[in-house]
């Protein structure tokens, strides 16, 4: 594939080696355009922030644009949002920040 940049050997679990490939691994993905990661990865929100959050974060539940706070996200559109089941489990200051933002919706039309 062009323009790929990969680290052949990465060391030992918990090693000198394996430290050293971890950080230029984070490095690598601070530099990339467009993060993609798993979500709850503290891994890619700390490239993203390494790369003074200037390219898309999105993971399965979130997409957070260039500059913007991780606290401050557009939830993914439900249609594509993977089905709630036992083996996802959300972030749980999120699950309470989705719940303030349904409870403000509901104030408003209330009115």
């Amino acid at each position: 594939m062009p323009n790929v940049t990969t680290v052949g050997d990465k060391g030992g679990y918990n090693s000198l080696p394996g430290l050293r490939a971890a950080v230029a691994d984070l490095y690598l993905l601070a530099s990339s355009a467009y993060i993609v990661g798993p979500y709850l990865s503290s891994f890619v929100e700390l490239a993203w922030i390494l790369g003074g959050k200037s390219q898309v974060l999105e993971n399965s539940i979130h997409r957070f644009e260039p500059g913007s706070g991780i606290h401050h996200h557009a939830p993914v559109p439900e249609g594509f949002r993977p089905p709630p089941s036992e083996f996802f489990v959300r972030n749980p200051l999120l699950v309470a920040w989705d719940q303030m933002l349904v409870r403000r919706r509901h104030h408003r039309t209330a009115r």
